[in-house]
Order: C-alpha cells, then structure tokens, then sequence
C-alpha cells in the first residue's frame, strides 16, 4: 500500500507542479506585453544573431523580475540588468585588449 501512496504522492505533485508552471508562463506572457517603458531597451531582434543570444538572455531575465511587485527596488534592479546587457552585448564583440 505505501507504494500506491508514493506513486499517488509523485502524481499530485508533478500535477501541481505543472499546473504551477502553466500559471507562471501565463504571468510572464501577461508581463511581456504590459507596457514598461524600460523594456523597448531590451529588444533584440535586430542585433546579428550572435549577438542576440547573448542579449535574449536579460531579456528573458527582465520579464522575470517584471513579476515581482511594482516598486523604487524593482525599477532599480531593470535599470542595472540593462546595464549588465548592455555591457555584455559591447564584451561580446570587443576586440581583445593588448596586455
């Protein structure tokens, strides 16, 4: 009987785990098209392809933290994640410095 349990056990929690998720994809896809003027800055899909790996990753980023509650700590945290993109685009195509 204990095996049925577990099994049972296991069932329900992927079951809520994936209702879970289903429920925060829903968010994220409501967050992206929410208007927030600092997400323009994020777009990507005119930089080179290789570059838009590395740029897609804070966007996919940006509209995470764009779930969390809307406050001074959370426009913060956008503004240096743009920062941080931005900087990273420049790094991945920057010639290498001579030492």
């Amino acid at each position: 009987m204990s095996g049925y349990t577990s099994d049972h056990d296991d069932y329900y929690l992927r079951e809520v785990a994936a209702r879970e998720e289903a429920e925060r994809a829903e968010v994220r896809h409501q967050a992206k098209d929410s208007y927030e003027h600092i997400m323009q800055f994020f777009a990507y899909s005119h930089l080179a392809p290789e570059k838009q790996a590395v740029s897609k990753l804070f966007a996919d980023l940006a509209v995470e933290v764009l779930l969390l509650p809307r406050n001074p700590e959370r426009t913060v945290a956008l503004r240096k994640l743009l920062e941080a993109k931005d900087a990273a685009v420049r790094a991945s195509f920057a010639k290498d410095v001579p030492r």
